[in-house]
């Protein structure tokens, strides 16, 4: 939702994965059992204690006491929170031995589309350019080019301002779509830079080395932390790094909870 604006997308619900997630929270928020708050955000949680009967999760703005806990986020940002006892080793290997990609979001919305059935460059789009993906869409029911700067030319320009980022995608597009002067007049444009995320630290996974990819592997998705599971697209069993995974982590990483509450 920040990545376009709140404005834009009351406008239209269809904001991708983040109206899914607003969804979730609003079903949890029902089934609470008269509960205030059973979502919080903006809360970071900086340690969790697990004890023999009870997990002790301590946050910035509140403590929580509960049977079972799931850490749901990429390991490369594990080490942010303090464990008590410590991750097992080959847990705490992922958390060193992993590393999260760039990715630049950049969103270009128009009033209106002049990029469909046009005759494009005769040169590569990357060529052009930081944009190395190109998607049309459609944000707050205005046409929109959604484009993506990855890997090291993400990692160029992960510190530059959204001014020139703007210029110079604005440029790339403007040389691949025949010069048209149309693409230099955007009435939005954002870029998001994920490696300056603190909630995520990149994108779109985080990637093993090789010594580290055999330990992923074999030990991942299985170890606990006592009463602590682990969820997230690099835990997934298989489409690792899509939302397939993460979904997929998250149901398995349910499921074990509920085997061992259980117990």
């Amino acid at each position: 939702r920040s990545l376009v604006g709140s404005e834009m997308c009351i406008r239209d619900r269809r904001c991708g994965l983040g109206r899914v997630v607003e969804m979730l929270g609003e079903k949890i928020q029902e089934r609470s059992y008269g509960a205030n708050e059973a979502v919080l955000t903006r809360s970071n949680v900086s340690r969790i204690t697990a004890g023999k009967e009870e997990v002790t999760v301590v946050a910035s703005n509140v403590t929580v006491t509960c049977r079972w806990a799931v850490v749901a986020f990429a390991p490369t940002l594990w080490n942010r929170i303090s464990f008590e006892p410590e991750l097992p080793p080959q847990k705490m290997a992922l958390t060193s031995g992993m590393s999260m990609g760039h990715v630049i979001k950049v969103f270009a919305v128009y009033d209106e589309d002049f990029w469909t059935g046009r005759k494009t460059s005769e040169r590569l789009l990357e060529d052009l350019g930081p944009v190395f993906n190109l998607f049309p869409a459609e944000v707050g029911g205005d046409p929109a080019l959604v484009g993506l700067i990855t890997a090291s030319r993400a990692a160029d320009l992960a510190y530059e301002n959204n001014d020139k980022i703007m210029a110079l995608v604005l440029r790339q597009y403007y040389e691949f779509f025949g010069q048209d002067i149309r693409a230099y007049r955007p009435t939005y444009f954002k870029s998001k830079s994920w490696g300056g995320d603190k909630y995520s630290g990149g994108c779109y996974e985080a990637v093993p080395r090789v010594d580290c990819a055999a330990n992923l592997t074999e030990h991942g998705p299985e170890i606990h932390a006592g009463r602590i599971g682990f969820a997230c697209t690099e835990m997934a069993t298989k489409w690792i790094g899509f939302v397939d995974g993460a979904i997929e982590a998250g149901e398995r990483a349910a499921r074990e909870a509920i085997e061992h509450l259980q117990q």
